[in-house]
């Protein structure tokens, strides 16, 4: 046979049975499905994190802390608002924004609106360290810092719920201050990183909060080089230089914590590869049910087909010619199966991330045409593999037993 009769005769054969070819079909598809959907799931989930951390700080950010006991178990000093300071002033950080990392979760109150917020204490250079932007108002001075002011910056979600009808302005009280509202952030993007929910957020001077709080301390310190022209070269000098400054000051380089983003990446690469592991083991596990099935439906059309099969054999058709006729049946199925895995996983996945992007703001759908030619590999491998078998056995009949098959 040409490969048009035996591409009609693949078809025919499954119409002849449409239940049991589609249950033929679903493991393969969902193998394939399953490849196709999860990398582009892995994919999105990754671009909208990392496009979530440059909305929200950028690249280059570098977090520092301190371990308050050293290895003899004597106090080290904590960092305060001089290192801030230190590490603002000092020439090889030149350009460099820092700011405290504060925060707590607590009950914001307005009137008789209530609302659980995250307070965050920081200085004026926060607008432009995480990127946000003003609806209305002002964002904080280094008066309001210097002066210890009792004044606030509210998320878009928290001047919704404490000021529905003015839209923001007013004043709050939390715990036992009170604090005027200078001004309201815009929105940004829903999806959570690095514990920074800015629509949620209280925004106070650092100075207000530590006092506010009884701290004389911070427990971390970021900062961001803005030197994203060389970001590897240049990291790892900002890097050394605050360690420089910091165990100038408080002499103990063991208790330093100090990782920039490009170390962060490393543990973000080591999650992906066990997602993909696992992506790769649910693939393998339906596409072996798949082969399964192929291999049932095969066994079961060899002997359905077995007078054909002898009226070939008695004719000239030789052995290779009746098993490259099953092994490509079986390569068909499993390809069709493929194509259906390929554009079902598609399908689904646009549908998944367009549902994401409206609740979290931002996940976009990413298709990687690796994982769709490895997943479409995969299922005809599958179908060769599992198909060989009776493919050989349908070679290997004889014509006149086969001729006498009832």
């Amino acid at each position: 046979m040409n490969l048009l009769e035996e591409i009609l005769t693949v078809w025919r054969a499954l119409l002849a049975n449409k239940l049991r070819s589609l249950l033929t079909l679903l493991g393969v598809i969902m193998g394939v499905g399953t490849i196709v959907l999860l990398s582009s799931l892995i994919a999105g989930g990754l671009s909208a994190i990392h496009r979530t951390v440059d909305a929200a700080s950028g690249a280059d950010v570098i977090n520092v802390g301190v371990d308050y006991w050293n290895a003899r178990g004597h106090f080290v000093p904590r960092l305060d608002a001089a290192d801030i300071r230190a590490l603002s002033e000092s020439p090889p950080l030149s350009g460099a924004l820092v700011v405290p990392q504060l925060d707590t979760q607590m009950d914001a109150q307005a009137g008789i609106h209530t609302a659980h917020v995250r307070v965050v204490g920081t200085n004026q250079r926060a607008l432009s360290f995480y990127q946000l932007e003003l609806a209305k108002g002002r964002f904080l001075t280094e008066g309001d810092r210097l002066d210890g002011r009792h004044v606030c910056v509210l998320g878009q979600q928290a001047a919704q719920q404490l000021f529905p009808q003015s839209g923001g302005f007013g004043e709050l009280r939390l715990g036992d201050e009170r604090f005027d509202v200078v001004g309201v952030l815009s929105r940004k993007p829903s999806l959570n990183v690095g514990n920074q929910t800015w629509n949620n957020a209280i925004v106070i001077p650092d100075k207000t909060y530590m006092a506010w709080q009884g701290k004389s301390d911070v427990d971390t310190i970021l900062v961001k080089t803005n030197r994203l022209a060389d970001l590897k070269a240049s990291l790892p000098q900002s890097v050394d230089a605050i360690r420089a400054i910091l165990i100038n000051r408080h002499h103990d380089a063991a208790t330093l914590r100090v990782t920039d983003s490009l170390a962060q990446d490393g543990s973000e690469q080591g999650f992906l590869a066990a997602l993909r592991i696992l992506m790769v083991a649910v693939a393998v596990l339906c596409l072996g049910v798949g082969g399964i099935n192929i291999m049932n439906i095969m066994l079961v059309s060899v002997t359905e087909r077995t007078r054909e099969i002898g009226l070939r054999l008695a004719i000239g058709a030789r052995k290779r010619d009746i098993r490259r006729q099953f092994l490509f049946e079986a390569a068909a199925i499993s390809a069709l199966g493929g194509l259906l895995g390929v554009a079902g996983g598609i399908a689904l996945g646009w549908t998944i991330s367009a549902g994401l992007a409206l609740w979290l703001g931002n996940w976009p759908y990413v298709l990687e045409p690796v994982a769709v030619v490895a997943a479409f590999s995969s299922a005809l491998v599958t179908g060769l593999v599992f198909g060989w078998y009776p493919a050989h056995q349908a070679a290997n009949l004889q014509p006149i037993e086969c001729l006498r098959y009832e």
